[in-house]
């Protein structure tokens, strides 16, 4: 069992990915035990999920993510890794006993044997469990391979958890082209690039009035659905929701493919959010043109965005929705492309000039 333990330590280590560590490893152990299938489930901090899981069976690996709603059912049913949960260090079940656990019940209905439970530790804390099962009987060598190979495996899974959930909740709460940046070393103060984009900025429209006279939860209600309907229409359209900012929302349609197709994309996202917006109103404002894209702030509070005249710009014709009782109002230079009505000239704070508004004609 040392050289398997070295495997994992050295080269197992050495895989980008859970998947194919327990590939390999399952290859393995199948030459030493007659192992056949592995659960590996890990709990993990994410905005949307409790844990992460994946199963090795017919030397093919399928990785799952566990939502919060399904976690709560799975809470109900009695489970392996719910059964390790409360205390277990391992058990083990041979058919047809499956301990009440439907699970189990149904590996041995498929003419799995035998079946071992062991939970695994991060930093001395419960954080999941493997599971190994053969439609052989196990020996209690092979029980012995998998107890040695347990902390071994939890070290290089731990790592494996820890990226996963870094680069989640950067991608989370950055966006997912500005975390993913982060994530990959973009990390120093006035790392940055110019970036051509379509910039969206949109509020709520009357949302001083409405936090006045709505409760807090209400109010956060209210705010968190208006905000899952602009992301779902900004990232549905090639579009990264960069931040919030109070009940606004900054986002960019690079021209990674040109001017067109990213005014296009935020044309769509803008109608595709008005058609489904219900309880609040909200206004966008659109303009083309050059951001800079990158590292801002301070030494010790930095903040990956975009800044520059026409970020500024998208602002302003924002604040326009209200006056012309327009949902929408972009810019010369996004009306250039695709259906749209001038509505009018006006001069907005900052500009030397007075700037065309248009709204787009709804097909």
């Amino acid at each position: 069992m040392n050289d398997l333990i070295n495997w994992i330590l050295t080269e197992g280590r050495l895989y980008k990915n859970v998947p194919d560590l327990i590939h390999y490893l399952g290859l393995e152990l199948q030459k030493k035990t007659a192992c056949t299938r592995i659960w590996l489930g890990t709990k993990v901090l994410h905005p949307q999920a409790t844990g992460y899981t994946w199963i090795w069976e017919n030397e093919e690996v399928e990785e799952s993510i566990i939502s919060y709603v399904r976690y709560a059912k799975l809470e109900k049913i009695k489970s392996p890794a719910l059964h390790l949960a409360t205390g277990l260090k391992e058990f083990r079940l041979n058919a047809p006993d499956n301990a009440d656990m439907p699970e189990v019940g149904k590996m041995f209905d498929r003419g799995f044997v035998d079946f071992f439970a062991h939970s695994i530790y991060f930093q001395g804390q419960w954080s999941g469990g493997l599971t190994f099962a053969s439609k052989e009987k196990f020996k209690e060598e092979h029980l012995d391979i998998f107890r040695a190979i347990v902390p071994a495996l939890s070290a290089v899974v731990e790592a494996h958890a820890s990226k996963l959930v870094t680069s989640t909740l950067l991608e989370t709460y950055l966006g997912a082209d500005a975390g993913r940046r982060v994530y990959l070393g973009q990390v120093k103060r006035g790392d940055g690039q110019s970036l051509r984009s379509v910039v969206w900025f949109s509020d709520i429209r009357g949302f001083t009035k409405m936090s006045e006279r709505l409760p807090l939860e209400e109010l956060l209600e209210v705010i968190n659905d208006a905000f899952e309907e602009v992301v779902t229409a900004v990232e549905n359209h090639a579009g990264q929701v960069l931040k919030f900012i109070g009940d606004g929302v900054l986002a960019i349609f690079p021209c990674t493919n040109g001017d067109a197709e990213a005014c296009n994309n935020a044309r769509a996202a803008a109608l595709q959010l008005m058609s489904k917006l219900e309880t609040v109103q909200i206004g966008v404002g659109l303009h083309l043109g050059e951001v800079n894209y990158g590292n801002i702030g301070a030494p010790q509070r930095l903040d990956f965005t975009v800044i520059g005249s026409d970020v500024n710009l998208a602002a302003r014709v924002e604040s326009q929705t209200g006056k012309f009782g327009k949902s929408v109002l972009v810019t010369p230079q996004v009306a250039a492309f695709g259906e749209w009505e001038s509505v009018a000239k006006v001069e907005l704070k900052g500009v030397a000039e007075k700037v065309e508004l248009f709204s787009p004609i709804e097909n």
